[in-house]
C-alpha cells in the first residue's frame, strides 16, 4: 500500500522534475552496504558504473578502505575494517527533456539536439553518507561536494527529537537548498513537506518514526562552460537508523 501511495505522488511531478527527484543512499540490505537509488520505497535499477569513489572511517575518525563491489544492477560495498561512516560519489552523468518525451533521458543535450529540440538538460551529480555506528566527529564534515552534517548525533534520535542539519557546498554553508526526511523502507514521512536551508546552511529536521532514515538535500544552479548541460542539479544524503 505504501510503495503504491508514494507512486501515485510521484506521478503528479511533471516529467521536466521527475528524474531530478531521485535520490543516492546507502542502506544495510540482508547483512550487506549497499547503494540504493530512487526514493523511500521506490528503489529504481542503475548502471553501477556510476558508483564512484566510495570512503570510509572508523569511531575514532581513522580511514577505512572501502571496496566497490559492482554487480548487474547494483552496487555493494565492502569495508575492510569496522567502519562506522561510508561515503560515495554517484556520478548520475546528463539528462536532458526533449519535446517528444514524456520522460527524461539520460543522454548530453549535444546527442539530445541531433533528435528533437532540448526544452532542459542538466548535469546530475549525487553524493551519500550513512552513519553505521557510534562516531565521534559526526559533525565533522567530509569534504563531499555536496553535504549534509548533522548537527547532534543521530544515532540517539528517536520519534519526535528535532536533528538540526547543516548543508554544505564545497565545505561553504548553502542557503536555499532544499530538504526533505524520507524513510527508506516505506513510503515517505507523513508531511512530505520540503524545508529550505536558511542563511546559515542550517534545517531543522523532524524525526517522525523509528528505523532507518534518509535525509536527503537538494540544490540546482546554472551550469558555465559545459555544452552538453545549461544546468548543475546536486542531490546529496545523510542515511542512519535511530531506535
Amino acid at each position: 500500500m505504501f510503495k503504491k501511495v508514494l507512486f501515485a505522488v510521484l506521478l503528479l511531478l511533471p516529467a521536466a522534475q521527475l528524474v531530478l527527484a531521485w535520490d543516492a543512499w546507502i542502506e544495510k540490505q540482508d547483512g550487506q552496504l549497499v547503494v540504493q537509488y530512487g526514493r523511500g520505497a521506490r528503489h529504481i535499477s542503475f548502471d553501477p558504473q556510476k558508483v564512484k569513489d566510495a570512503k570510509g572511517f572508523d569511531s575514532k575518525g581513522s580511514a577505512v578502505q572501502v571496496g566497490i563491489v559492482k554487480h548487474k544492477e547494483r552496487v555493494s560495498l565492502v569495508p575492510k575494517g569496522n567502519a562506522a561512516i561510508v561515503t560515495v560519489s554517484f556520478d548520475n552523468g546528463y539528462w536532458v527533456h526533449i519535446t517528444d518525451a514524456k520522460r527524461w533521458k539520460n543522454i548530453p543535450k549535444r546527442e539530445a539536439a541531433k533528435q528533437s529540440t532540448v526544452l532542459d538538460s542538466s548535469k546530475v551529480q549525487q553524493y551519500a553518507k550513512a552513519i553505521l555506528a557510534p562516531y565521534a566527529s559526526f559533525a565533522k564534515p567530509l569534504g563531499l561536494y555536496l553535504e549534509i552534517v548533522p548537527e547532534k548525533d543521530p544515532l540517539a534520535m528517536k520519534a519526535g527529537d528535532v536533528l538540526p542539519v547543516k548543508v554544505l557546498l564545497e565545505g561553504k554553508v548553502l542557503e536555499g537548498a532544499k530538504v526533505w526526511l524520507w524513510l527508506s523502507d516505506v513510503a515517505p514521512s507523513d508531511s512530505m513537506t520540503e524545508i529550505k536551508t536558511d542563511k546559515d546552511g542550517n534545517a531543522n529536521v523532524v524525526i517522525s518514526k523509528p528505523g532507518p532514515q534518509v535525509i536527503a538535500a537538494h540544490y540546482k544552479t546554472t551550469l558555465k562552460g559545459d555544452p552538453d548541460a545549461d544546468m548543475l542539479s546536486l542531490a546529496t544524503s545523510l542515511a542512519f537508523e535511530t531506535k
